[in-house]
């Protein structure tokens, strides 16, 4: 999957983008562009569909300012042949469109 949370309240897209990619990588970012928003319909655990309503930016990693708050997440580089392999295919969809 690629990094990313809900947006809480008072919050814009971007902001959550920069709290959730520095809770979850630990790198301040720069915003460069917005690819687009999508709409995918999930299925959460209890067994819900959920619309996910998301919006995707192309951004830049600055600097690793802090160690990582959330032990189960991790960030690994992938070749770009595995886009497919998102789990996610509006995932996939703003991979594409950010090339």
């Amino acid at each position: 999957m690629l990094p990313g949370g809900g947006v809480e309240r008072g919050e814009t897209p971007e902001q959550a983008l920069h709290r959730e990619l520095l809770e979850e990588t630990r790198f301040t970012i720069q915003i460069d562009a917005l690819i687009g928003r999508a709409e995918q319909y999930l299925m959460a655990p209890s067994g819900e569909a959920i619309l996910n309503d998301a919006s995707f930016f192309e951004i830049r990693l600055l600097k690793q300012i802090q160690v990582s708050r959330e032990l189960n997440h991790r960030l690994v580089w992938q070749p770009l042949q595995s886009v497919n392999e998102l789990f996610h295919t509006h995932q996939a969809w703003a991979v594409r469109g950010g090339l």
